[in-house]
């Protein structure tokens, strides 16, 4: 079996790292589900800013909302392949 290779823009895992055109840098840190009241649940990404090198912010970030972030940014460093929503967390939507 031939598996293709993730495009990390269509299919952002913690781990991958991009370039922004304005020099940001926007890493995934790690997967983890939002949990509404109503019990539905929305993937997400940890994400770590970082200018100049240092880490500037974190934060949770939808995998749309990543997604558009990175659009027109270079990947500088791919993540791993395996599936990250496996053993993903679950945390309520209100402690981010």
């Amino acid at each position: 079996m031939v598996r293709s290779m993730r495009d990390p823009k269509v299919t952002p895992h913690p781990g991958d790292r991009f370039r922004c055109k304005n020099g940001t840098e926007l890493e995934a840190t790690g997967a983890v589900f939002s949990v509404t009241k109503a019990g539905s649940q929305t993937p997400c990404l940890y994400v770590s800013r970082i200018v100049g090198g240092k880490v500037v912010s974190r934060g949770v970030s939808t995998v749309g909302v990543f997604r558009s972030g990175i659009r027109s940014a270079e990947i500088v460093v791919r993540g791993n392949d395996s599936e990250p929503w496996k053993d993903a967390e679950r945390r309520f939507h209100s402690d981010f």
